[in-house]
């Protein structure tokens, strides 16, 4: 028969270690979770972000497109010929494509913060589960361990 404070010892030493791993997932998924969260308010900070700045380019645009035509009627021309319809209306393509790009770039770093924190939340689900089956390995290893300590004895 083993021994009674041995056998208590090994199955306290294994019923800590599996817990201690079960906290060890728990909080890698807390943590996991806590950085996802952080990671989509980062996603809406950026597009909020590219918001503003087509605003602003298109502010800015509208500005050059108003001080063109002053230009063009303050030295005599007229702003409705076939050469100035021409070159504002490609001014005001490239202001409108400058605003949608900036608008694309700042939605496509939102949708990559927004995948960075979906991978987190599996990152951190895979580490509660991959501790929950360490903790279960660790339990069965240390039952063994105890049965064969008691039938050495």
């Amino acid at each position: 028969m083993a021994d009674p404070i041995t056998t208590a010892l090994i199955v306290a030493s294994t019923v800590v270690t599996g817990a201690g791993q079960i906290q060890s997932g728990r909080a890698a998924d807390k943590a996991a979770r806590y950085e996802a969260r952080q990671l989509e308010r980062q996603s809406k900070r950026e597009f909020a972000a590219g918001t503003r700045e087509q605003a602003e380019i298109k502010r800015q645009g509208e500005m050059l497109e108003s001080n063109v035509r002053a230009q063009m009627a303050g030295s005599g021309g007229v702003t409705d010929d076939p050469g100035s319809v021409n070159t504002i209306g490609e001014l005001g393509r490239d202001i409108e494509y400058n605003a949608l790009a900036a608008m694309y770039d700042a939605a496509s770093r939102a949708q990559g913060r927004r995948q960075q924190a979906h991978a987190r939340r599996v990152e951190g689900a895979n580490a509660r589960a991959a501790s929950q089956w360490r903790a279960l390995g660790t339990v069965l290893s240390g039952g063994a361990e105890s049965i064969k300590s008691y039938k050495a004895n």
